[in-house]
């Protein structure tokens, strides 16, 4: 956990997979909390308040486990096996992650915790990838000549580097590009 009091983990016991929310000392009992019943999961972080876990599961789907009401969200699913990239606003009202679109080019969508719904703000058309909030942007990679490795089907597609720019995607309504000139 951010505060460093807690770790948190999943648990197989039982045959099926739990999340398991334990003390960091291990002196006190640990809770379990059921998640469904298919699949395998995996941790990916926790929110900067404490409140919420994000995590994944193998039919490509991305979740949220919120600790105050002990229940999982379902937030979205990929249309491509991929890995999920993912980062907490400082504030936690905001969850940025990657998502495979049916072109398999990662994108990312920013899901607000205070309207339950996500946006999709790259455009698709690019590998947009390893979202990171600061307090005023949400600094991305991205690459336009990836499209031969994607899928990989042969040696062909491994000859060509691939570049990655950093992007900046400003926050607020009234805030300004890091890259304005001065």
């Amino acid at each position: 956990s951010p505060d460093g009091s807690k770790v948190a983990y999943i648990s197989d016991a039982g045959n099926k997979h739990q999340l398991v929310l334990q003390a960091q000392d291990g002196l006190s009992a640990a809770e379990t909390f059921a998640l469904s019943d298919t699949g395998y999961f995996n941790l990916l972080s926790f929110s900067p308040d404490g409140n919420l876990i994000a995590y994944h599961d193998n039919h490509l789907n991305l979740y949220v486990f919120n600790l105050k009401t002990k229940r999982s969200q379902k937030l979205d699913t990929s249309e491509r096996r991929d890995g999920f990239n993912v980062s907490f606003s400082p504030d936690s009202r905001y969850l940025a992650y990657t998502v495979s679109g049916a072109n398999y080019f990662s994108q990312i969508k920013l899901f607000d915790f205070s309207t339950n719904k996500a946006t999709q703000i790259t455009d698709g058309l690019s590998q947009a990838d390893d979202p990171v909030f600061t307090q005023d942007y949400l600094y991305f990679t991205a690459s336009v000549n990836t499209g031969p490795s994607q899928v990989g089907l042969d040696l062909s597609t491994r000859e060509r580097p691939v570049r990655k720019a950093i992007y900046a995607y400003v926050l607020s309504a009234d805030g300004k590009s890091p890259l304005l000139p001065k």
